[in-house]
């Protein structure tokens, strides 16, 4: 689905209700997406892995194949069909989730999101604003973006609106120490 429609569709919906959706916990989602969807799951499955990119598929289709009888897990359904890689990294950061503050590392990062270490308890959906500094950057980049996962070492962010020059830092860096290795 496209960002234009996902756009369309949010400003339909009533604000208490997407609010209440995006703290719902994401076994309590799979249920009421099932529902929604009247049992169709499985047509609306391929209809969203048909608009992912080849690569991914191929990526989803492994994945799938080796573990036929494990269950999948969402987080690793999430890494494995990501638009773009992640660099590991070691990045000190201030965030800040319902207006409280922590501080804590990104270990990796790309311009779509980053993952970063923490034991304190967040859920899926959260809004994050995140403070770091980058080597190849003069001043600060904050941004913002939503909580995806929480995994036993940490969150898992998905960035949202970022500028073209938080991009291109980001691209920047991972351009960067990618040259290094």
């Amino acid at each position: 689905m496209s960002s234009a429609s996902r756009q369309t569709r949010t400003k339909k919906i009533n604000p208490k209700l997407e609010k209440l959706i995006e703290k719902m916990p994401d076994d309590r989602k799979l249920v009421l997406l099932k529902q929604l969807l009247k049992n169709e799951v499985t047509s609306a499955l391929i209809e969203l892995i048909g608009a992912l990119p080849e690569e991914n598929q191929s990526k989803l289709l492994v994945q799938l194949e080796e573990s036929q009888t494990i269950p999948v897990s969402a987080v690793e359904t999430e890494i494995s069909i990501r638009d773009h890689s992640r660099k590991s990294c070691m990045i000190s950061a201030q965030y800040a989730v319902n207006a409280q503050e922590f501080e804590s590392l990104i270990l990796d990062i790309s311009p779509a999101g980053a993952f970063i270490e923490t034991s304190e308890v967040f859920t899926s959906g959260q809004r994050i604003e995140l403070t770091f500094s980058l080597p190849n950057t003069i001043e600060p980049l904050t941004v913002y973006g939503a909580i995806l996962w929480k995994g036993m070492l940490g969150i898992g962010i998905r960035f949202k609106d970022l500028t073209l020059a938080d991009i291109a830092a980001i691209n920047a860096y991972m351009q960067a120490e990618e040259e290094k290795t």
